[in-house]
């Protein structure tokens, strides 16, 4: 930040000289419209450096550390903005009970999604078994208890059942049957369980038997997965802070490309954190994120704002912009760097390979050039003429890319919800 004005600078200093938490300032976004409002909860930022300008401006580089409500605010007699805070406890993120699903099976790996190995050991008769049965057609070969039924919830299909029916036919033999109820998918290779044996066709039975050996090379997907609770496997699956982590990283690295950021799948706090921090929304989105109270809901809501990020359009005239394919990483923070200009003012900026309707105004200029190399022109919306970001060209040989764009974060359109 480059602060220029009395107040903020005196902040600094008070907070400079501050003996319980030296270096530490509060940070809280202030909207603009209608009335100038603080928000309730901001963060901590500890200094991590601190220069003094020739121009008077106080320019320094903060960390983001935790997250407080503000209880009281007064102003100082030199200006300085103080407050009291509670500093807001994060959560521990939580793995499915292992006690849902345990009689069975054990929880799939996280690491490799694959099944426990001795579970396999433990069901192997029943597998084959099933499997047996599944080639057979009807036969007197069951695992299961004719009044048994095991829900399937597995992560691919959790709306499958299966159940084992036993009636007497009419020569007097008693029958027992694996009906499997389908999904949407699967209704075309699946039919109706028969209730006579002899009202079962040939072809009819074929049809069966092929849905069967369909859903026989998944049943030990399906048998892993067990049901032992009152709630199917994707029930807890929405308050999994790992496994929604892992979605919220996939769905992160699609739309930045190079950057990984797996190795904080295992800490979902800090990866809520850091695509909250980075994603190209509005500030009443950002606020929204950092006011949520959960790793969970604060994963669910990004994989949502994640998932509908398909086009970026101007915020006062909704014209079409660019694509989220467009979406360009050009440091290690991620498509959104934060900048500084020379008059005090913070510009997020979203860097992006192309864009669509705007235009270039003025003469291509070097001089406080954010990205090195790069001469950049103002660019503006061709639809309603608003400043929507810079263009910037290469002009020193060996870099790449040659040209790219840089727009306001504070211009896009929000997303909704």
């Amino acid at each position: 930040m480059r602060l220029l004005e009395s107040r903020d600078k005196a902040a600094i200093e008070l907070a400079v000289h501050c003996n319980q938490a030296p270096f530490t300032v509060g940070v809280v976004h202030r909207s603009r419209a209608p009335v100038f409002r603080y928000a309730l909860v901001g963060t901590t930022a500890v200094i991590k450096q601190l220069t003094y300008g020739h121009d008077g401006s106080v320019n320094i580089v903060a960390k983001g550390f935790q997250r407080f409500r503000t209880i009281h605010v007064w102003q100082n007699a030199d200006g300085a903005i103080c407050g009291q805070a509670c500093i807001l406890s994060e959560e521990s993120p939580l793995h499915i009970p292992r006690d849902a699903f345990g009689k069975l099976a054990c929880v799939l790996s996280f690491q490799s999604g694959k099944d426990h190995p001795t579970l396999v050991g433990q069901k192997q008769n029943e597998l084959k078994l099933l499997k047996e049965s599944s080639s057979a057609g009807i036969e007197e070969k069951s695992c299961l208890d004719n009044s048994q039924t095991i829900e399937s919830s597995s992560h691919d299909d959790p709306s499958r059942v299966m159940k084992t029916h036993e009636w007497s036919s009419k020569s007097g033999g008693s029958k027992t049957v694996v009906e499997i109820r389908p999904t949407n998918a699967d209704k075309e290779g699946s039919l109706s369980s028969c209730t006579q044996e002899d009202d079962c066709s040939s072809d009819h039975i074929g049809r069966r038997r092929d849905y069967r050996r369909r859903w026989a090379l998944d049943a030990s997907k399906s048998l892993s997965m067990g049901q032992c609770s009152a709630w199917p496997h994707w029930v807890y699956r929405m308050h999994d802070a790992y496994y929604l982590a892992r979605h919220a990283a996939d769905l992160w690295q699609q739309l930045v490309g190079f950057e990984s950021v797996y190795n904080l799948v295992r800490r979902p706090e800090m990866l809520a954190y850091h695509i909250a921090s980075r994603i190209p929304v509005q500030d009443s989105i950002r606020q929204e994120l950092l006011e949520i109270h959960g790793v969970t809901y604060r994963l669910r809501k990004e994989i949502h704002l994640l998932e509908s990020m398909n086009n970026l359009n101007c915020k006062w005239c909704f014209a079409l912009i660019a694509n989220r394919s467009d979406i360009l990483v050009m440091s290690g923070e991620g498509p959104v760097d934060t900048f500084v200009n020379p008059h005090g003012i913070v510009h997020e900026t979203l860097t992006l390979f192309r864009t669509e309707g705007l235009n270039l105004v003025g003469d291509p200029e070097t001089l406080h050039s954010w990205f090195p190399g790069y001469s950049w022109t103002l660019a503006y919306c061709r639809v309603c003429n608003a400043h929507m970001g810079w263009h910037y060209k290469a002009v020193e040989e060996g870099l790449q890319p040659k040209s790219f764009w840089g727009i306001r974060r504070s211009q896009l359109a929000q997303l909704s919800k």
